[in-house]
């Protein structure tokens, strides 16, 4: 059985709300996503051939798309930059994320995971405040201790403690991994996604800026791009640099 796909790879853009949910989808090449019928094993091919994260956003797109497509067919109004995502178009598209799903799962066991549990610590550069982007904002505070990574599987979760105005507020976000590969989600604003890259047990993270300043609402005070690029997030397992150090 064949399968018409409509996924694209991260460097060619999106500009679907939908898709700037959980970043860009990435499980195929632009070449393959405008073929009409792609068998599933050379769907899989293609998607081995992708890099890690490529792969993790596809996924976790498709995921996301699956959500909306339940909603959609239970009634639900969900509405994107597209139009109204009817029961007659989730139906369409239900197969096809299915399987995406399951060829990015595919992949991902093939490549497994690294050990990421631990105690970290921050180092934030950048205008992480400018951009708004609150994980490194926080991060960056004199009060906040050092971040603490549990995983489970592909999932993970990211929380550290700070002190404010004499009170303790922990921060957490989820996010997931697979291989040289994270993601993570922004728990005050999930619109934010943070790329990131394991080198030598090291997680070093950035803003998907053009996800965010297409998602940012006008009514807002704009974005600076700037300060958005500039954001940087390094988390160093504590036993490679036992000092805490933030910039």
């Amino acid at each position: 059985m064949a399968f018409r796909t409509v996924l694209l790879s991260t460097d060619g853009g999106v500009s679907m709300k939908l898709h700037r949910l959980l970043i860009v989808s990435a499980c195929l090449t632009s070449q393959l996503a405008l073929a009409a019928d792609v068998q599933r094993e050379d769907l899989l091919s293609t998607a081995r051939e992708l890099s890690s994260l490529d792969v993790l956003t596809s996924y976790l797109h498709s995921q996301t798309m699956l959500t909306y497509i339940e909603l959609a067919q239970m009634g639900v109004n969900v509405q994107t930059p597209e139009g109204k995502l009817s029961k007659r178009k989730a139906k369409k598209i239900s197969k096809e994320h299915q399987v995406n799903v399951e060829i990015c799962e595919q992949v991902m066991q093939e490549r497994g995971t690294k050990n990421l549990e631990g105690e970290y610590t921050f180092v934030i550069s950048g205008d992480c405040e400018g951009a708004k982007a609150w994980w490194g904002y926080w991060g960056a505070q004199e009060g906040c201790g050092n971040p603490n990574v549990q995983q489970s599987g592909f999932d993970l979760t990211i929380t550290y403690q700070c002190i404010t105005e004499g009170r303790s507020v922990e921060i957490k976000n989820t996010g997931t991994t697979v291989d040289n590969a994270v993601i993570i989600v922004e728990e005050l604003n999930s619109d934010y996604r943070y790329w990131g890259v394991i080198t030598d047990g090291i997680m070093t993270f950035h803003i998907d800026a053009e996800t965010v300043l297409a998602s940012w609402p006008s009514f807002q005070k704009p974005l600076s791009r700037e300060a958005l690029e500039s954001c940087e997030i390094t988390m160093t397992p504590k036993n490679l640099q036992p000092t805490y150090s933030r910039e």
